[in-house]
């Protein structure tokens, strides 16, 4: 960079340019400084972005021979400084890969890719987890099912037992109510009792 001072001379329609007199020089370096700084991004009217741009950077001027501002200061201390904000239209990442000043980052691409790809890692170790819960809670419920059938059975067994006792039970009430019954006819019945069996007509009970 060089900056150099110039004086013009207007007298009404005359105008007289003087030589330009040397400030300063100083330099900054595209790769280390620039395409760095280069991090804010200006979007165009379709959204886009259109280009990157630095914030302000102060670079300082240097002494040249002949500087009209060698007395400013001392030896070694700048003469000036300007303030710059550069720009470009191109990614600066990119810029930078291609002059084979830095790699290649991973895109995001690749970075969403890879958090899918374990997201549906994640998803398939969910999933086997969760079918054998499932082929595990059907054995359970089979064996229960086994279980509750295997209960039905003794329960229905033992109401068929139960029932053929109380029918065999209720048969004998049956006979001992029939006898009772008879016996009872015996008695209030006249003679029913005491009556023999008849003999031979003509015959009584002394003929003997």
């Amino acid at each position: 960079l060089n900056l150099r001072a110039k004086k013009d001379i207007v007298l009404g329609p005359l105008q007289v340019e003087l030589n330009a007199n040397e400030i300063g020089t100083g330099a900054v370096s595209v790769a280390e400084r620039i395409l760095p700084a280069c991090v804010q991004e200006r979007h165009g009217v379709d959204g886009r972005i259109c280009s990157w741009y630095s914030p302000m950077m102060l670079v300082p001027l240097n002494h040249v021979r002949g500087g009209i501002c060698g007395r400013a200061g001392g030896l070694g201390e700048a003469v000036a400084h300007v303030a710059l904000v550069f720009s470009v239209d191109s990614d600066p990442e990119e810029i930078l890969i291609a002059a084979g000043l830095r790699r290649r980052t991973p895109a995001f691409e690749q970075t969403l890719g890879n958090a899918a790809a374990a997201a549906q890692e994640q998803v398939s170790v969910t999933m086997r987890t969760i079918n054998e819960a499932e082929k595990r809670l059907g054995k359970t419920m089979k064996s229960t099912k086994r279980s509750i059938s295997d209960a039905k059975k003794v329960i229905e067994e033992c109401g068929s037992q139960t029932l053929r006792t109380l029918q065999a039970a209720e048969n004998k009430l049956d006979g001992q109510l029939n006898v009772l019954a008879a016996n009872v006819d015996r008695i209030i019945r006249p003679g029913g009792s005491t009556s023999s069996t008849p003999g031979p007509p003509g015959e009584g009970p002394n003929d003997a």
